[in-house]
């Protein structure tokens, strides 16, 4: 913040550096596109490599860890609605109604980000200001990571699990604190889709 303020304080003068920056975001962009259209090569080369290692039983246990992952999301929305019933009532389900196109989208594209506009727009229809949805959304994104939070802690606990690693109680509670706060500083590019 102290940065843009800055910037934005030196006028003309902080205008070529602000449009060195912007050049810069996009070359970040064009090579995580890049990224994004070899993933798919480079996670069959690694399902294959690792069929070949392991044999196909270890399909079953991918297949176990997923059914887990996606479970637990399920919890967690009917949590959410559970709470969100309580602080509504019964408008919840139209909001659930509402954002069920831009739900769809965050999850075929495997990022909420892609789906922030129509969740601005969605939240208008529903009644609230964008004075407030565009201040709120925001740190959402950036703060409420409980999907992530929850695929990394699965995914540790699977790599655990396959090489035998017996983790005790405490270990899993440090793993979940440290996870709480790491994950706030993931990435908003959809790369977990393919890992």
């Amino acid at each position: 913040m102290f940065f843009g303020v800055a910037l934005d304080a030196l006028g003309e003068k902080g205008k070529v550096l602000l449009d060195a920056i912007d050049q810069l975001s996009h070359v970040m962009l064009k090579i995580t596109g890049y990224v994004m259209k070899l993933a798919p090569l480079a996670v069959l080369t690694a399902m294959a490599a690792t069929v070949t290692v392991n044999g196909l039983s270890i399909l079953l246990k991918f297949a176990v860890f997923m059914a887990d992952v996606y479970f637990s999301l399920i919890l967690l929305w009917a949590l959410l609605t559970l709470a969100g019933f309580f602080f509504l009532g019964e408008r919840v389900f139209k909001l659930l109604t509402l954002i069920k196109k831009a739900f769809m989208l965050s999850f075929t594209t495997a990022s909420s980000e892609a789906a922030y506009p129509k969740i601005l727009d969605t939240l208008d229809r529903f009644g609230v200001k964008r004075k407030i949805s565009s201040f709120v959304m925001p740190m959402g994104y950036s703060f409420n990571l409980d999907g992530s939070m929850m695929y990394c802690t699965f995914a540790s606990l699977f790599i655990a699990q396959a090489y035998n690693i017996h983790l005790s109680l405490s270990t899993q509670i440090t793993m979940l604190l440290i996870l709480m706060l790491t994950s706030k500083g993931m990435a908003g590019v959809p790369l977990h889709r393919w890992s």
